[in-house]
């Protein structure tokens, strides 16, 4: 009984460990979709804010999980909605930055 309560222990102290390691992971933009979506930012001007430090967090903006060149995950644009915005003018050559675009 006593080696059994020792494993449920150490499954317990692992479980906590796994999840804090799980929050304290932070993903970040690929450097080239961030650079991409700054400049889409400017030629719209101020009708598109992005959210700093967290630009998957701006609305309208969405990011998914991939694995980077260098084996590392990162988030890259996979969607961009702007429907509400009351948009005009062109889109940016910068759109075709946004490799993972969809």
């Amino acid at each position: 009984m006593a080696a059994l309560s020792g494993s449920t222990a150490q499954l317990s102290l692992l479980t906590f460990l796994f999840l804090l390691l799980l929050i304290h992971a932070r993903l970040n933009l690929d450097p080239s979709d961030l650079q991409a979506l700054s400049t889409i930012q400017k030629t719209m001007g101020s009708q598109f804010h992005i959210s700093q430090p967290a630009p998957c967090n701006t609305s309208g903006v969405f990011c998914e999980r991939r694995l980077s060149d260098n084996t590392t995950y990162v988030l890259r644009i996979t969607r961009l909605v702007f429907k509400s915005h009351r948009l005009d003018g062109f889109l940016s050559p910068a759109l075709w930055r946004l490799a993972e675009l969809k």
